[in-house]
């Protein structure tokens, strides 16, 4: 199973289904993150201890048979989100050569 590819209801099920472990999930994508960033150069903080921690945690509900949230519902999920118009994703110019 390709864990970074999967979407987050796909990855919240294969978790609640223990197909994979959400531990699991966390250990893929940072090593994702540490093979490609240097490339990139996206990441300016991580938190891996934390996001280790939570994916513990995330595995203990799993394994007492607790159900993990479900995702909101994209029209829900859109409905704080701020308004996209063209200036919203203007990038100022800083560099004038």
């Amino acid at each position: 199973m390709n864990l970074t590819g999967l979407t987050i209801d796909a990855a919240r099920s294969a978790v609640s289904e223990r197909k994979t472990t959400a531990l699991a999930l966390a250990e893929a994508f940072y090593a994702k993150i540490e093979s490609d960033d240097p490339k990139v150069g996206a990441y300016l903080i991580l938190s891996r201890e934390r996001a280790l921690e939570k994916a513990t945690e995330i595995d203990r509900l799993a394994d007492k048979g607790e159900g993990l949230r479900k995702s909101l519902p994209h029209e829900e999920a859109l409905a704080n989100a701020p308004d996209a118009d063209e200036e919203f994703f203007r990038v100022p110019k800083v560099i004038e050569r």
